[in-house]
């Protein structure tokens, strides 16, 4: 598997649909994914990583908490608290702009450590157990986040390639 076999895949995907240029297609996907993170980030997260957050919440916890509203409406309560934290941190990365590159996923534990403890703090504890849960549904919940956000941003790189 070196680069023989990356320019056998190249050949072949020429061979099949001789009008795609990948090169093309990664350089507006890059291009796109910076787009779609800086522009509607919020707006993932509300339309996305809530309702994911929720479900997962739901599953874990329908026991005490019925309504599947509840968990949303809980989740969008510590998502929002997050994100008016996150602005307040916007003049810091304006400062120093790359050089911070980090302090991206450094929010990203803080989002999730927050969001977690709303979640802890109005689903009625049980100890351990519950914190446990929690955890689980929040790293579930990221990484399902992360997979249907990179399907949006390959088919939006798509679309983006073949249509404008």
């Amino acid at each position: 598997m070196g680069d023989n076999s990356i320019e056998e895949l190249k050949e072949q995907l020429k061979e099949v649909a001789p009008e795609f240029d990948i090169e093309e297609y990664f350089r507006i996907l890059g291009e796109f994914s910076i787009e779609l993170s800086t522009k509607f980030n919020s707006i993932l997260y509300i339309l996305v990583f809530a309702p994911v957050t929720s479900l997962f919440t739901f599953l874990f916890f329908s026991g005490r908490r019925k309504k599947f509203a509840y968990h949303y409406v809980m989740n969008l309560y510590g998502m929002t608290q997050a994100a008016i934290l996150t602005l307040l941190t916007m003049p810091v990365i304006a400062i120093w702009g790359q050089q911070i590159f980090g302090f991206t996923y450094v929010s990203t534990f803080i989002l999730l450590a927050y969001v977690g403890w709303v979640i802890y703090s109005y689903v009625p504890g049980e100890g351990a157990g519950d914190v446990i849960k929690i955890i689980i549904a929040m790293l579930l919940s990221y990484a399902l986040f992360s997979i249907v956000l990179a399907i949006i941003m390959y088919i939006g790189a798509a679309i983006k390639m073949f249509y404008f």
